[in-house]
């Protein structure tokens, strides 16, 4: 049966054309099957409209979810509490039984924390270094004497070059005193304070404490990232699992920005110079100098 279905002999150029004709329909129906139709007012002929992309949350609301679900717990402390009590206060509420008369919104934010806020919460309430005189310095040469907040991995070490240079004492690797008889600053005076972005100092971190300075102890957990036959060597698994594991014991060098300095967070407002060790950190240190130089 099927042998005697035979096309009708048409030239070779007539078969292009049919050919041509028939894929062009094809295009067409299945753009009218695929299209969504909508009605235009006032009787105007049927359009077809692009189907809307799915474009998610906004900037502003991760922003936000990001802040309830970390920070928001922090802001239950009232202000005349002090930064490291409210760390430990918030921690420890999170693993105590909710009071029926606790807000809504407050169990919503405890039960939705993720785990590394709480791991950060643990070890910046318990020290590890985050609370540390040595994060101020004095410079009682400038006009006025300025009290600045240093953090690891933001020029720290230079930093303290710069306060012994200003105080005229000698540089060893750590804040130099003030000189004898130079009365301490008050706490209100003014303030300066230097960040970086995250990300970059981050890495930054990394190669210093995991890499190059690996031996003095900084890269941690050291029980899981120390002796690991054959990760050593692979520097991209290295990182991964530096990545992957950070998290679980909070290194001086690597807690976030915002809880150093009393937590800054809470204090930034009141800092007379915040600048930024950025392509614009040249500029910043001339506009620092400006203010405060004599």
């Amino acid at each position: 049966m099927f042998q005697e279905l035979r096309l009708p002999n048409l030239p070779t150029s007539k078969w292009k054309i049919l050919t041509g004709v028939a894929i062009i329909l094809i295009i067409l129906c299945v753009h009218q099957l695929t299209a969504p139709v909508a009605w235009s007012p006032n009787d105007q002929p049927l359009t077809t409209t692009a189907p809307k992309r799915n474009e998610g949350p906004s900037i502003k609301q991760w922003i936000w979810r990001s802040y309830t679900e970390t920070y928001a717990v922090l802001d239950q402390c009232p202000e005349n509490v002090g930064f490291r009590a409210c760390l430990m206060t918030s921690y420890e509420q999170l693993f105590s039984d909710l009071r029926p008369s606790d807000s809504l919104v407050f169990q919503k934010n405890l039960s939705s924390t993720p785990w590394w806020f709480r791991t950060v919460l643990r070890d910046a309430s318990k020290g590890r270094g985050l609370h540390g005189s040595w994060h101020d310095l004095e410079f009682t040469s400038t006009v006025p004497p300025t009290r600045m907040c240093t953090i690891e991995k933001v020029g720290t070490k230079q930093w303290r070059r710069v306060g012994c240079l200003l105080n005229q004492r000698p540089f060893t690797g750590v804040p130099c005193e003030r000189g004898a008889g130079v009365v301490p600053l008050p706490n209100d005076g003014s303030k300066i304070v230097f960040l970086r972005d995250p990300l970059e100092r981050f890495l930054s971190g990394y190669i210093d404490k995991c890499i190059t300075n690996k031996n003095e102890g900084h890269c941690e957990p050291a029980d899981i990232l120390h002796n690991k036959e054959g990760v050593d060597r692979d520097r991209r698994a290295m990182f991964e699992m530096y990545v992957d594991t950070m998290a679980l014991r909070w290194n001086l060098h690597f807690f976030p920005l915002s809880f150093y300095c009393g937590g800054l967070y809470r204090t930034l407002g009141s800092y007379d110079f915040v600048g930024t060790m950025d392509r614009n950190f040249y500029h910043d240190l001339g506009a620092l100098g400006d203010k405060f130089g004599d």
